[in-house]
């Protein structure tokens, strides 16, 4: 009799209760969206079960509709702090689901979309599970507790989310009487960055600014709202600022995609930053109007560059000559530019970054002048194509004979024609006059090198091999 009792009583409060905060913006459904346990929720409480794809960004696991997403879970259950974005791969993201935010660890959440709504449930951001006597009894959300803060905007459905359910609330957009700091937080082990009301991003400290936590084993997506910073001011003291990665650890099956730091902050145009920093993440200031605006500075070329440090070539074609005061290529600089056909890399050139080169599908002649220019550890970084981590370049590699570009070439099976000491080398010519004689690396020139290049005829010939790189990959399959 007292469970029955106790049942009815669990429907009469769930007939009364009418959520707020419908699960997405989007939704047409007039019917009442309830938790998906109702009143009977078990005490380890998860997203409902979906037959829907579910996909990872950075730190989150969400759902992708026709029109919007829906934020399914967090991604990683020790992280102490997670991030809302605006939107995902061009949709906005107007939903948090049930239960998305239960995780014991959980201290902070950012949400940066004002009008993303939240399911209405105490679950949805909490620590621990509640306490049941047994399977029928009626939890009220006060059982839910959340000891973290929730960042959003004033007058959001997450500022009255906060409210309803007690929940610590910080505004992104402070009043006038407040400070003038919309939000703040750490960038690096050893820096810090603020963004205030009139759009002006500092970023202060001593050392890197990198979007990684090493202490939880996942990368961060930084946290300002990128629409809203207008202008830079990187302090002294910052000595390197690093791309970073979303959607998944190094080494994992999940898809991860380098970013920049200050990346698709569409309303940047204007930056300040120190001379001494010369470590610069090539996709740093990607798709900005002031990297749009350095671009044009150079009538010809097109590059981004900035203190020394070429950070974009992307939008280059044709025939590319490096400036002379070019000190580094930066990674992913010139990357998929199916454009360029030949690069000249002048002799200040003292490092070229990772996948500077990469799938430049057209490339078929670069010459570094530099003979001990630091040069990338693989093959995709100078490559037409690649796949499963290995590039393929058919085109030439032009150096000085013992330079790294011919150690370069010689590891990863690249084509290499010497530079001489006082002429200019031609750069066209057929793939015979490009090959190094000694096929088979045995110090000189003999019979079974001229059988090897027989071979490698044959099978070019029989659409075995489309390259002769392709072909000594699969002679000295470790370089």
């Amino acid at each position: 009799m007292k469970k029955l009792f106790a049942l009815l009583c669990s429907l009469v409060l769930v007939c009364a209760s009418a959520p707020v905060f419908p699960a997405n913006a989007a939704n047409t459904n007039n019917t009442t969206k309830l938790s998906s346990f109702g009143d009977n929720e078990p005490s380890a409480v998860a997203p409902p079960s979906t037959n829907e794809p579910i996909y990872t960004y950075g730190n989150l696991k969400y759902i992708k509709y026709t029109d919007y997403i829906e934020i399914y879970s967090i991604a990683n259950e020790t992280a102490a702090s997670a991030v809302i974005p605006a939107e995902i791969d061009g949709l906005p993201v107007t939903s948090i689901g049930s239960a998305a935010f239960c995780s014991e660890n959980l201290t902070s959440v950012v949400i940066l979309n004002p009008d993303c709504t939240i399911y209405d449930s105490a679950s949805t951001f909490c620590n621990n599970f509640g306490i049941y006597d047994n399977y029928y009894f009626s939890a009220s959300y006060h059982n839910y507790q959340f000891s973290g803060t929730i960042y959003g905007y004033k007058n959001s459905p997450a500022q009255a989310y906060a409210e309803k359910y007690n929940r610590d609330f910080v505004a992104l957009d402070g009043g006038a009487e407040e400070t003038k700091n919309i939000f703040s937080g750490k960038c690096g082990e050893n820096t810090t960055w603020t963004l205030n009301d009139e759009g002006v991003l500092t970023i202060s400290g001593n050392g890197t600014v990198e979007f990684r936590d090493p202490a939880e084993g996942y990368y961060l997506y930084r946290i300002w709202d990128a629409k809203k910073v207008k202008q830079l001011v990187i302090e002294d003291g910052v000595t390197e600022i690093k791309d970073y990665f979303i959607g998944g650890t190094a080494g994992s099956s999940i898809s991860r995609r380098i970013r920049g730091a200050f990346e698709d902050c569409i309303n940047l145009d204007s930056v300040t930053i120190p001379e001494n920093i010369t470590d610069i993440g090539g996709r740093t200031f990607y798709h900005t109007p002031w990297q749009e605006s350095q671009q044009n500075l150079w009538e010809e070329d097109y590059m981004t560059i900035i203190n020394h440090v070429l950070l974009d070539g992307s939008i280059c074609s044709d025939e590319v000559i490096i400036p002379d005061d070019v000190t580094k290529i930066a990674d992913c600089a010139f990357r998929e530019n199916y454009a360029i056909t030949s690069v000249v890399i002048p002799e200040n050139v003292t490092e070229i970054e990772n996948n500077a080169f990469l799938r430049c599908k057209n490339l078929s002649s670069i010459k570094i002048l530099n003979p001990e220019c630091k040069l990338p550890n693989d093959s995709e970084s100078i490559c037409n194509t690649n796949g499963n981590g290995i590039g393929e370049y058919y085109g030439v590699i032009y150096g000085y004979e013992g330079s790294t570009a011919e150690d370069y070439a010689q590891k990863y099976n690249y084509l290499f024609q010497p530079l001489s000491s006082s002429a200019e080398v031609q750069t066209t010519g057929t793939i015979w006059n490009t090959i190094n004689p000694d096929l088979t690396r045995d110090g000189s020139l003999n019979s079974k090198d001229a059988a090897m290049l027989l071979v490698f005829a044959a099978e070019f010939g029989a659409g075995n091999v489309k390259s002769f790189q392709a072909f000594m990959n699969q002679q000295y399959p470790n370089g």
